[in-house]
């Protein structure tokens, strides 16, 4: 729950540091006590709804989740589509250097990911949630910020489209392994169990 704060807190921060982005944020009229409230309850709120109605209600919950990840799935996707379609004269320019770039980058944050859930516990599925949680970095967030604002904000909006683009791709090839070692396990367990 600490980074529902701490997210938007580190994007003010970093922003106001770097002196051309805190220009254009003044530029833009970004109030910065209304950017850190808006985001801060749009990360915050639907975690803890959730996690109070699991507590609670676990079997409500997993009819809700059922249901709904596909439709999540669906609005992410259909974010990062319309990023794509909004910037798409920022991007083709620049494609090859930022997927490039991109690429490098997911892949150094993936590996620590896992190399600190490898570290830090023993249970699989925090592994795999420090893996995809350091990996995927809030890409649809970049991309919601961004789509926003009047204009996009130039580079950083070509940055945020195209590694939305990529964490979607690298997150469903990370997710094929993950899956066929949970069934073959799935299955050597049942296999036992007879």
């Amino acid at each position: 729950m600490l980074a529902a704060l701490l997210t938007p807190a580190s994007i003010l921060f970093w922003s106001h540091t770097y002196k051309p982005t805190s220009t254009l944020l003044k530029t833009l009229g970004v109030s910065p006590l209304l950017f850190l409230a808006q985001t801060t309850f749009f990360l915050a709120v639907p975690p803890l709804m959730g996690m109070t109605l699991a507590a609670r209600a676990p079997d409500v919950a997993e009819r809700i989740l059922r249901r709904t990840t596909l439709l999540g799935s669906s609005v992410l996707l259909g974010v990062i589509i319309y990023g794509i379609v909004y910037f798409l004269d920022i991007l083709i320019p620049v494609l090859s250097l930022l997927g490039i770039l991109v690429v490098i980058h997911n892949a150094i944050a993936f590996a620590t990911g896992a190399a600190a859930g490898m570290i830090l516990s023993r249970v699989r599925a925090t592994r795999r949630a420090l893996t995809f949680e350091t990996g995927i970095q809030n890409s649809g967030l970049a991309l919601v910020i961004l789509v926003s604002q009047p204009k996009g904000l130039g580079g950083a909006a070509a940055i945020a489209a195209v590694w939305g683009v990529w964490d979607l791709i690298a997150g469903g090839v990370i997710v094929g392994p993950f899956r066929t070692l949970d069934n073959r396990r799935q299955l050597l367990w049942q296999t036992e169990q007879k």
